[in-house]
């Protein structure tokens, strides 16, 4: 039975690909605002929270709700560095 549904599962792990892909783009542009809007030239450590809402909002339609949900819920989230749920937000913590 695994093997007729592989390319299900090859197709979920190339999903969370992409959206942790968006999701660190997301984090960059956020923390690039931050530093600006403080004036901060040099590399530092910043944390950034931002609505779990507003980053579903910016990946438009091409990621079905449950697939993202389901990326926050999966291992490959758990493992991404700097990030992490906080109630209906995610946190971000980068050196950048």
């Amino acid at each position: 039975m695994r093997n007729k549904l592989k390319k299900y599962f090859h197709h979920e792990n190339e999903n969370f690909t992409l959206i942790s892909h968006e999701l660190n783009k997301h984090a960059k542009k956020q923390i690039a605002y931050e530093k600006a809007s403080k004036g901060i030239e040099e590399e530092v450590s910043i944390t950034v929270r931002f609505n779990i809402s507003q980053f579903m909002t910016s990946l438009g339609n091409q990621f079905d709700n449950n697939v993202i949900d389901a990326y926050f819920k999966s291992a490959s989230f758990k493992q991404q560095q700097g990030f992490k749920i906080e109630g209906n937000q995610i946190s971000c913590t980068k050196t950048m």
